[in-house]
């Protein structure tokens, strides 16, 4: 059979959106980009927060791209707020079975932590066409949530070998590891006169010693241990010139500057990066507030430090690294910690601690296996490394004492070792031919909605603390899968801690569970199908047609019914055919009015009245279509402050 008549695999990769500054972005983007130049796959797309369902940003994509976030900014912050739905929302349950129902793919891969997918084993679809879980595992021992489902993923990849191989002792030997990936060709050692123009933009000294450290600003990541050795390093070599590099987000997480104020650096020595937001070109030099002018483009307070939706360019990222005389990376823990490789393979003499993720790295004798103390973090129990600063303290000394011909040595073994190790090209090539040797699964995407059980009753004495008594209610109530540190978790917590009675926690579950099974009843009773060709409804009778559009809420609903009424007298049946279009809980509302033809169910896509009523470029679907919900539950712009006059009152 001819290549071009062979159907192409559909690939959905769920994971953070490819443009996002993260480390999972990058691992997207690439994987993405790769899959999508073989010509042999169809590629969908779906990023997680915050990027929306249908918003700007997924049109612009070469394939095509979802959001996890409801494109109505109202039902968005309902659902990011809600202490039960907030997180799944974050990372895409909301939309996954719409998409899966919509786009049928064939293989579906889900890349980020274990607890993004928490409750997908359980569905319907899972494992009836091959489902990939490719996640990072941080610490040991593993998060419950893998312990209790990991028999049920049947294609379970882990980022990094020590969680594998942990895995593999707890009886689970279908493990296998598959590192996160890079463009290892865009990260690399420049030379030495690229090296030095590039201190020279930023005013920074050749003979300057910079320690640095990539990160997000964040828990595991131990910039004020890494603060705390470099005040020691520098009261121990006051004459050496040395500075730190901190290429992070100041305004989250750690406080950087109570660090600094703390261990008495002089602010003048932490560097940062800064990024223009306008021209996107990047500064280094000490902390500044963020809006600070651009030096480069000249406009003012548009400079940032780098953030999830700002980063900087690969080159630019690399030119960062090639700024640093070595690198530095103190972690409680991590799943593979991107920055590590990416300093590595820039030739940087690296130190990281030989604990989780960083042991990957510390396999290589050029890697400095920082000291470190082992403890139990709270609630999780899992083991946690805090950096010992005398060790970190000895590499800053090994660096500043080392010649320059034994650190070129050091620089080509760490690229050389870097390449082979993690070499992107080789997991690309893996997965590709995983997915290629896939069997068509002849699954038909035929799925109903499991409900939940809002009859599970109140059993608040059979539990002596309230944490096993709320993952019990997760779990037989809402048939949820909730690890113990989950945002849910600490928010009941805390109420019940604060006093709130345990009764209402447990009414809140039941409420929960009866709306969701509401939803799922009329969905299958109105037998709306929001995912099915609209044009596909609307049956040719020789009449015009009219659609009046109101996706939700009771009340507007409710009211749209008289409007829908009072629209017969200007529309007549003899003339008209109408259509309601609405989300499937809201049908019922609507179905007294025997003269609706049909409906059709609502998707954000049909905001847009030019795919209703057509343009130059498409032909419509109907001849008139209504949309007062535009006005009402988009922009809110009718309440004229409550003194606008209408032409009743003139009567």
């Amino acid at each position: 059979m001819p290549e071009s008549n062979i159907k192409k695999k559909k690939i959905l990769i769920h994971s953070d959106y490819s443009k996002s500054n993260t480390g999972f972005g990058k691992n997207a983007r690439v994987l993405l980009n790769y899959l999508f130049e073989t010509g042999r796959y169809d590629i969908v797309e779906y990023g997680m927060a915050p990027l929306s369902y249908d918003g700007v940003e997924t049109k612009l994509m070469p394939w095509k791209t979802y959001g996890a976030v409801p494109t109505d900014p109202h039902l968005a912050s309902q659902l990011l707020n809600d202490p039960v739905q907030g997180r799944a929302t974050h990372y895409g349950a909301y939309y996954i079975d719409k998409i899966i129902e919509i786009e049928k793919p064939d293989v579906y891969i889900g890349i980020q932590d274990p607890w993004a997918f928490n409750g997908y084993w359980d569905k319907p679809w899972w494992n009836k066409f091959p489902c990939i879980l490719w996640t990072t595992l941080d610490s040991l021992p593993p998060i419950d949530i893998v312990l209790k489902n990991a028999d049920k993923i049947e294609n379970f990849w882990s980022w990094a070998d020590f969680a594998t191989q942990d895995l593999h002792e707890r009886g689970f030997p279908h493990v296998k590891t598959v590192r996160g990936v890079i463009d290892n060709s865009l990260i690399k050692p420049l030379n030495k006169k690229s090296k030095e123009r590039f201190r020279r933009v930023n005013n920074i000294d050749d003979d300057c010693l910079i320690f640095g450290f990539v990160f997000r600003n964040q828990l595991r990541k131990l910039v004020g241990s890494l603060i705390e050795s470099f005040s020691i390093f520098k009261e121990r070599n006051p004459d050496t010139k040395a500075k730190l590099l901190l290429h992070t987000y100041w305004e989250e997480g750690w406080k950087i500057r109570d660090f600094i104020k703390e261990f008495k650096v002089d602010p003048k020595d932490v560097l940062t990066t800064y990024i223009c937001h306008k021209c996107k070109k990047i500064e280094i030099k000490p902390d500044e507030k963020q809006g600070a002018n651009c030096p480069h483009c000249k406009t003012a307070g548009c400079q940032t430090n780098p953030r999830i939706d700002i980063g900087c360019s690969e080159s630019d990222l690399n030119e960062v690294y090639n700024l640093m005389d070595a690198y530095i990376h103190p972690m409680t823990s991590g799943g593979l910690e991107l920055p590590i490789l990416e300093a590595m393979l820039s030739g940087l003499p690296t130190a990281t601690v030989p604990y989780s993720c960083g042991t990957e790295y510390t396999e290589s004798e050029d890697v400095f296996p920082i000291e470190f103390n082992v403890y139990r973090e709270l609630e999780s129990n899992f083991k946690k490394a805090q950096s010992v600063a005398e060790s970190i303290v000895e590499f800053m000394e090994k660096i500043k004492n080392s010649s320059k011909k034994d650190l070129m040595s050091l620089s080509k073994r760490t690229t050389a070792w870097a390449k082979k190790k993690f070499d992107s090209k080789k997991t690309l090539e893996y997965i590709d031919k995983f997915i290629t040797d896939l069997p068509d699964s002849g699954y038909d995407f035929v799925f109903a909605e499991k409900k939940k059980d809002a009859s599970y009753p109140y059993k608040k004495e059979d539990f002596d603390d309230d944490k096993s008594w709320l993952l019990d209610l997760y779990q037989n109530c809402l048939d949820q899968q909730e690890s113990e540190d989950s945002d849910g978790m600490k928010h009941w917590l805390l109420a019940l801690s604060r006093g709130a009675p345990h009764r209402e926690v447990y009414d809140f579950f039941i409420k929960t569970a009866n709306e969701h099974n509401a939803k799922v009843d009329t969905a299958e009773k109105s037998k709306v199908d929001s995912n099915a060709d609209s044009k596909s409804i609307f049956k040719d009778t020789g009449k015009l047609k009219l659609c009046y559009v109101m996706p939700k809420s009771y009340g507007d609903c409710f009211l749209s019914t008289a409007i829908l009424e009072s629209l017969l007298y200007s529309y007549p049946l003899e003339k008209w055919d109408y259509y309601v279009s609405c989300e499937p809980q809201y049908v019922e509302i609507f179905k007294h009015l025997d003269f609706i033809k049909d409906f059709i169910g609502y998707t954000p896509e049909l905001d847009n009245f030019r795919a209703w009523e057509g343009d130059d470029k498409n032909d419509g679907m109907v001849d008139v279509v209504f949309q007062p919900y535009l006005k009402t539950q988009r922009l809110h712009s009718y309440t004229h402050n409550g003194i606008d006059v209408n032409e009743l009152q003139k009567v």
